[in-house]
């Protein structure tokens, strides 16, 4: 993994089936249930990836550049978030009055930390932009997952000491959900859902899977089980993700199946890097399917956009069928994602790819 520079093609599939379910139910297949596992997927992806990065970055340079991983953050993040919610902001300003900016809304927005806005029950400034509560979830993740990494740098056993955090923030966030789930109230079930506190365990049940496959032990247990074990936790998986989406369980959807969620998509991530058989053959081969890995790059500007787009066209095809509306909505929102991703991300990819092995590496933090 420490030379590994090419992209896992199943975690942009899972990233392409995590915006999609997302994209559906705000075209309105709505149950309730869909964009709930899609967000709890990306943020297992998102664990596992950022976790991954680091790992990669303490075999080649034997340490970790803090500087470094916040302005390739910054770069991923900002840009689009600026086009998409800073400029159409500003925008209504100018012509709908200042006051219709919302100054915390947007602050919040542009900050990571509208999920706590959220869970007062405000709104963002405009139609669709609810969606960055979870963009604010991972951006405090990545905030407080560098200097935790760093501090682990600073220890005989790096990756252990970073195992026993995420274990540890895992239990405590799932536990947490449950008990407030348990108590029952309005606020409490906002709180359970948009805080990060309650949502950081699929975050570090991705960290603990990037820990595990990086490891020794992985290739043991990978070698040794029959590709039919992974072929059979791979379809354990889908399967109870699908029975999830099927019961409409709204009550269970604040509880424990965000935490059902979360061991899903943890399964196929996992499966995925295994012999697998004829299931997990099929994955592998749908994963290079040229449109599904397009929609898997370009998620976070879909994800960014389609709402907003979703919302737009709306009164326009009203009066259409349910499921063309279905249809023309997320085609719509997908084209619009692609665009900013296209214009936008793909542009500054490119630019990171080549600064950053040049100019911006820098001194490294040596264990």
């Amino acid at each position: 993994m420490g030379a590994a520079l090419n992209r896992y093609a199943h975690i942009d599939f899972m990233r392409a089936a995590a915006v999609l379910l997302v994209v559906l139910q705000h075209a309105g297949l709505e149950n309730g249930l869909l964009g709930s596992a899609g967000v709890t997927m990306f943020f297992v992806v998102s664990g596992f990836v950022i976790t991954n990065l680091v790992l990669r970055e303490e075999v080649e340079t034997s340490g970790f550049h803090l500087g470094t991983f916040y302005v390739r953050r910054a770069l991923k993040i900002l840009p689009p978030l600026g086009l998409v919610i800073l400029l159409p902001s500003m925008i209504a300003g100018l012509f709908s009055g200042w006051q219709a900016v919302k100054p915390l809304a947007l602050a919040s927005q542009l900050l990571f930390f509208y999920n706590t806005v959220r869970i007062e029950g405000q709104s963002g400034v405009l139609p669709g932009a609810d969606v960055v509560w979870s963009l604010s979830v991972e951006e405090q993740f990545y905030i407080g997952f560098a200097v935790i990494w760093l501090l682990c740098l600073q220890l005989r056993r790096p990756r252990v000491a970073l195992a026993w955090v995420a274990g540890t923030a895992f239990i405590w966030a799932s536990i947490m959900r449950l008990v407030m789930a348990y108590l029952g109230s309005q606020r409490l079930a906002q709180q359970l859902y948009f805080s990060t506190p309650t949502r950081i365990d699929a975050i570090a049940l991705g960290v603990l899977l990037a820990l595990l496959v990086s490891s020794g032990y992985w290739q043991i247990m990978r070698l040794r089980a029959s590709p039919l074990v992974w072929d059979a936790l791979f379809f354990a998986a889908v399967t109870l993700l699908c029975a999830t989406l099927l019961m409409q369980n709204y009550e269970a959807n604040y509880s424990w199946m965000i935490s059902l969620h979360a061991l899903v998509a943890g399964a196929v991530i996992v499966a995925g890097f295994a012999r697998g058989g004829l299931l997990l053959g099929g994955l592998a081969k749908a994963a290079q399917w040229r449109w599904l890995n397009r929609i898997g790059l370009a998620s976070y500007s879909i994800y960014l956009v389609h709402h907003m787009v979703s919302l737009g066209l709306a009164p326009m095809v009203a009066e259409l069928p349910l499921p063309a509306q279905w249809i023309i909505k997320s085609l719509a929102g997908l084209a619009a994602g692609f665009l900013l991703w296209w214009a936008i991300e793909l542009p500054l990819e490119r630019f990171k790819q080549r600064k950053f092995s040049q100019e911006w590496r820098g001194p490294v933090t040596v264990r």
